[in-house]
C-alpha cells in the first residue's frame, strides 16, 4: 500500500501523521473555498491491508461536508485538490514550531511529538504521486489518502490565514 514506503513510520505515527496532516487539510480547504469550518467533518479510518507479507496498517484519510446532503464543496474542493496539497505544503513548511501547533497542524499533545514531521512526509508522496491535471478525457488519479471534502478548524486567526492564502496564490 501507499503507507508501506515509510518503513520508519509505526502505526501510531502513520496515525499522527494523518491526523496532523487532516487537521492542516481542514484549514486549507477552509481558504480554498471560503467556506466556514464548521461545514466539514475528518474521519480517519482503522483499515488492515492485505498484501503480499500480510496484513498492514493502511488507513485513509476522509474529509467530508457536515451537512447532510453536503452544500456542494466536494466537488469544487476535489477540482482543486492539488493546489490544497500545495497550499497545506508550504503552510506547514512555513510554520516556525518544531512538532505542531494550533497554526499548522494542531498542537503535539494531539498529534504526537512526530506528527508534523510524518505529516509532511506523507504530503510530499502524495504531491510526487498525483498529477496536477488529468488528461484530457481522462479520468484523475485517486490520491492514496482519499479526500471528499474538508472542514477547518483553523487554529490561525482568520485574517493571517486569509493573508497566507493570498501569499500562496500569487
Amino acid at each position: 500500500g501507499f503507507l508501506e514506503r515509510f518503513p520508519g513510520l509505526t502505526p501510531t505515527g502513520i496515525q499522527a501523521g494523518l491526523n496532523a496532516l487532516g487537521t492542516a487539510f481542514r484549514a486549507v480547504a477552509s481558504l480554498l473555498l471560503m467556506s466556514d469550518p464548521r461545514d466539514f467533518g475528518l474521519s480517519i479510518t482503522e483499515g488492515i491491508a492485505p498484501h503480499a507479507g500480510g496484513p498492514n496498517y493502511e488507513p485513509n484519510l476522509f474529509l467530508y461536508e457536515t451537512y447532510p446532503g453536503g452544500v456542494g464543496l466536494s466537488q469544487p474542493l476535489h477540482r482543486l485538490r492539488h493546489k490544497l496539497f500545495e497550499m497545506t505544503a508550504t503552510m506547514i513548511a512555513a510554520c516556525p514550531c518544531e512538532s505542531g501547533c494550533p497554526s499548522c497542524v494542531g498542537p503535539a499533545g494531539e498529534t504526537g511529538d512526530s506528527g508534523k514531521q510524518a505529516a509532511q512526509a506523507i504530503l510530499a508522496a502524495m504531491l510526487a504521486e498525483a498529477p496536477p491535471v488529468a488528461p484530457r478525457g481522462q479520468p484523475h488519479r485517486a490520491p492514496p489518502v482519499l479526500l471528499a471534502a474538508a472542514r477547518a478548524i483553523c487554529g490561525q486567526p482568520f485574517a493571517r490565514a486569509m493573508s497566507m492564502a493570498a501569499t500562496m496564490r500569487a
